[in-house]
Formats: C-alpha cells, structure tokens, sequence
C-alpha cells in the first residue's frame, strides 16, 4: 500500500493512490453541489441524474478539527473541571495522532479532535473556553475547515464525478441592468437570464414600482421553474445578488415567494455573497 521511507520517516503514496484520492475514494455520482443546513446540522447532497433530474439527499458527518498545544492559550483560563465539563458538554472526542516522533510534526497539530454532536458544538466548544479557531492568535494551534469541506474529506467523495462534458451540467446566467450604481437611488429597468438548455428571457421594466416588483418576483420564479445547478453572472455576487435584495427591500416586497432548491432551508445572505440552499454554488 504505502511505502515508508525510514530514513525520514515519511510515508511516500503510490501513483494509483494519489489518483484514487483525486478522483473521491466514494463511488457516488452526480453530486454537482453541497450545502450544510445550519438548522437541521445535515449535510444537502444535490445530485443531477442523467435520467432522473435533479435530487436533494441528506447526509451526516463528524465534525472535527486538528489541534495543537493550547496550554499557553489559556484555555477555559487553564481550568481543568471547566474543560472537562466543556467536553462532556458537547460531545468532545480526543485523539491523538501518530507524529513518527518526527520533531516537526511533535510541535503541529497532534490531536483530532471531533464531537458527538453538532459542527456549533465543535466551534462553541473553542469559543466558551476563550478561543475564536479563526482568530490570527488561535489559527496555529487550531485547524477547523468548513462543513462543506469537512463532509468532502471525510467522506472522500468529489463533486461532479460521473459528468465528462461540462455541458452535462445544467447550467444559469443572469444579468441585471439598472440605472446607478447604487440601489438605495436607482432601479433595475432590465433582467437577462439564460440557461444552457434553450431557456432565454429579457424581461424589460417600466419606470414604476409595480412593474420592478414583477420582474424581481419573475426571475425568482424562473429559477424555480428550471431548477438549475450553477447560477451565475458578471459580478453576481457584488452586484446583481445585493442589488435584487436591496430593491425588494426598498419595495417592501414579500422575499418569503423567493423560493430556493431546498424547501427544508431557505436563502442566506453573507458579506460578500448570497447563497441560496441547495442546488445553487456560492455566487
């Protein structure tokens, strides 16, 4: 399996490992996208069978992290009941990790810690004891990647495997064309949307209120009439994505019609981005 160099100790992977791993370990196919549903704590694996179309299956995963030494941390102010409390608390497990008592890998990060429980539990079980993982002063002795990426290790599997051709993929542009920059003192006059999969539509947007309203609802209801994988666009995410949400803001529109891929999560907006649930990639 894996040859060990014992001058050094290093674990060397063979060719036939090394493109086992980059294709996903897992046999499963289809998945074109990943959402982890901070409510349910489940894992959405949004798959698009050839035959079948488009699928939500949910998953489960441990989460864990890897973490070095934390005694000149201060953790849980170096109180031991109040660290062992926190780990019955939520769901802590210790490992400890084979270093070949290489002196290098003796300093990094010699545990894998998982939990029980929830990726909230994992992070707040940090946060309680004084320590935020992704702070300049923790991030040498904590290691904590996102559920999404977590779920992908773990489980080894990739996305898109079973797909030759990108074009198998179905796929969604949209551009937005308004009249200034900024939201708060302009409006959208006109809504392009495509799909590789023969679906075009412009909707153009009277000077007015209602008719802006419309359109915003429209392309919304588009998306989920069509269903597509990947959405994007020309700056989406810097833009178009906050400009659509500002407006119907202004508008006083109802977002709860905005439906998303995912009946069980709904639309979450982050600095920098908005994400919808389930089917949709970051934009």
């Amino acid at each position: 399996m894996q040859e060990l160099n014992k001058e050094n100790m290093i674990e060397k992977a063979t060719p036939e490992e090394i493109e086992k791993f980059l294709l996903g370990n897992d046999p499963e196919k289809y998945i074109v996208a990943l959402e982890y549903g901070w409510r349910s704590g489940k894992i959405y694996k949004i798959k698009e069978y050839p035959d079948r179309g488009k699928v939500i299956e949910t998953d489960t995963f441990i989460p864990f992290c890897w973490v070095g030494d934390l005694s000149k941390k201060n953790f849980y102010n170096g109180n031991k009941h109040a660290q062992k409390q926190a780990i019955s608390k939520h769901g802590i497990l210790i490992e400890k990790l084979y270093n070949g008592d290489d002196p290098r890998l003796s300093t990094g990060l010699n545990y894998l810690i998982k939990t029980t429980k929830s990726y909230r539990n994992l992070v707040s079980f940090f946060r309680q004891g004084g320590l935020n993982p992704w702070d300049a002063d923790s991030r040498d002795a904590i290691m904590i990647l996102s559920p999404i990426e977590q779920y992908l290790v773990q489980k080894e599997k990739r996305l898109f495997k079973g797909f030759e051709e990108y074009d198998d993929i179905h796929r969604f542009v949209f551009d937005l064309e308004t009249t200034s920059l900024n939201p708060e003192d302009g409006r959208i006059f006109m809504v392009g949307m495509k799909d590789n999969r023969g679906f075009e539509k412009v909707i153009e947007v009277g000077d007015n209120d209602t008719e802006e309203s419309e359109a915003i609802y429209q392309f919304f209801e588009a998306i989920d009439s069509i269903r597509p994988t990947i959405i994007g666009g020309y700056n989406s995410s810097n833009f178009d994505w906050n400009w659509l949400f500002k407006r119907a803001e202004i508008l006083q529109m109802d977002t709860t019609k905005f439906k998303t891929l995912n009946p069980n999560e709904g639309y979450k907006i982050n600095d920098g981005g908005f994400k919808t649930w389930c089917g949709n990639r970051r934009l």
